[in-house]
């Protein structure tokens, strides 16, 4: 029996999703960084695996037909999202946390912005479209918030554009998908196999989220907060 989720809020919630695309269980080293998420933030946290997926996954807003042939890294960048967009939030990566997330929820909700992070680390962290202005963009990095643990409220401006942007570069490489699927969870465009054989897979790193979030972060800066949340970006795996 299917649950209709379309009136959760996890804004209200302080609800904290995590995503687990892989056909692999979680490494210890993720348990570890999955039950830091679960004690330190004081917050419920959702973990979506395939198994539950269908359970978040709108009848008005189906996964993007593409979802099916992307990386499971892919995959994950999709959904973070989805579901910032329809159900709004927290999302962390499964990464080691030391922070309590409630300040930061109290943070969004008592402001006018559509959503909170914490600053961008560094200049080299900023992934950069190849239509952008890289320059302009890395030398703004501390008005920008980073792209492994963020809150939105639910179908925001923000999200709105996010989500939109998202489909329209799925839209564009769909065909190109459907003949070069992944072959690996962390594949991408010009990646050399075991095999000796180079990826046709027609996706960068960071085409279908950070470039897309960075810059959108770059151009609505004023809608966006900033709150101590980061994760530890090392030991994850």
């Amino acid at each position: 029996m299917s649950v209709d989720m379309s009136g959760f809020n996890g804004l209200s919630s302080r609800t904290i999703f995590c995503a687990w695309t892989g056909k692999s269980p979680l490494s210890q080293q993720r348990l570890n960084c999955l039950f830091s998420l679960m004690q330190n933030p004081c917050c419920p946290v959702i973990l979506l695996k395939s198994s539950t997926l269908p359970n978040w996954i709108l009848p008005d807003s189906p996964l993007h037909p593409a979802y099916e042939y992307l990386s499971e890294t892919h995959r994950s960048d999709y959904l973070r999202c989805y579901l910032m967009h329809h159900f709004g939030g927290g999302y962390s990566d499964i990464k080691l946390t030391g922070y309590n997330w409630l300040h930061a929820f109290s943070a969004l909700e008592n402001s006018d912005a559509d959503g909170a992070g914490y600053t961008e680390l560094g200049p080299g962290c900023v992934a950069v479209h190849p239509s952008s202005d890289g320059p302009a963009l890395r030398a703004a990095y501390k008005k920008l918030i980073g792209n492994a643990a963020f809150l939105f409220k639910k179908r925001s401006s923000f999200t709105t554009e996010w989500f939109k942007r998202v489909n329209k570069t799925l839209d564009e490489k769909m065909d190109l998908l459907k003949e070069n699927p992944s072959r690996h969870p962390q594949d991408i465009l010009g990646m050399q196999f075991s095999d000796g054989t180079v990826s046709k897979y027609p996706l960068r790193w960071a085409e279908i989220q950070a470039e897309i979030f960075h810059q959108l972060t770059f151009e609505r800066m004023d809608s966006v907060i900033h709150v101590d949340i980061v994760p530890l970006m090392h030991s994850y795996r």
